[in-house]
């Protein structure tokens, strides 16, 4: 960390920085190789490449090398962001997201102010089909346990594999929703997740021959209206916080007005579903 803050100030600090660092993506690289050649698991293995993909990146950043700099911390970010939406334990994986974003921010900055175009490549086509798979793997896996869903004092056994599936996932992606900060992200999330409300109850129509079919179609009508409800409850504040941001710069003015409008709009819609 004190290298790092001398080395703006001392050219000496600054070779000795881009030395160590150099060192480093060595390090990253033999560790990736080592993951690969004792066969290590999947997961093992791409944590290991986006740590390699990172400290090629910190490197590139350190020494001005804009556009190959965003390549790599732009790789490093997908895979960490695939890797948390494949994995219970996510909050690490988006904190190493998130760490890399000021980095990639200020190589476009670079980029832009050079009036260069930036292309940052499809480095890894094959790496994110591996990250897919977790995902898809997960999903097969925690579908055995989705068997029996009770409701409204009924329940009902799901027996379609592809619907048990498709369920897994639509519960992770409730679950994402619920913890995502990022608005457009969030509203992504539930449009996946009303997408697979509507194809399970049309599989559900079209081949379940059992006879809680209507109770089937019933709850999974119950989970598109109340993901639709929260889809636009994220959408309203959404805008009320654009108009919270407009408020803080322009203090006093008309606008002013709207975030009381606003939060009063949002709370009273709340108050009215409940």
């Amino acid at each position: 960390m004190d290298l790092k803050q001398f080395a703006n100030t001392e050219s000496r600090k600054q070779v000795h920085l881009i030395a160590k660092l150099k060192k480093a993506v060595l390090y990253a690289a033999e560790l990736e190789s080592n993951c690969v050649s004792l066969k290590c698991d999947t997961t093992t293995q791409l944590e290991a490449k986006a740590y390699h993909y990172y400290m090629t990146g910190v490197l590139l950043f350190e020494q001005g090398n804009w556009q190959k700099a965003v390549v790599s911390l732009s790789a490093a970010q997908k895979i960490y962001n695939k890797l948390a939406d494949a994995v219970e334990d996510s909050e690490l994986y988006r904190e190493k997201h998130d760490e890399m974003t000021p980095k990639v921010q200020y190589c476009m900055y670079n980029i832009q102010s050079m009036g260069v175009e930036n292309t940052q490549g499809e480095d890894g086509e094959g790496l994110f089909q591996e990250l897919d798979s977790i995902i898809a793997n997960k999903a097969t896996k925690s579908a055995a346990a989705v068997r029996e869903i009770k409701w409204e004092g009924k329940s009902f056994t799901i027996s379609n594999d592809d619907i048990k599936i498709q369920l897994v996932q639509m519960e992770d992606n409730i679950q994402l929703a619920k913890e995502c900060s990022d608005h457009d992200k969030r509203l992504e999330l539930y449009e996946e997740i009303l997408s697979a409300c509507r194809d399970i109850t049309q599989q559900i129509k079209k081949g379940d021959k059992s006879d809680s079919v209507e109770l089937m179609t019933d709850y999974f009508t119950h989970l598109r209206i109340k993901n639709t409800v929260d889809r636009f409850l994220a959408m309203a504040q959404q805008v009320a916080d654009k108009l919270a941001g407009v408020v803080e710069t322009r203090t006093g003015s008309k606008i002013a007005r709207l975030k009381t409008w606003s939060d009063y709009t949002i709370s009273s819609y709340k108050t009215t579903l409940i």
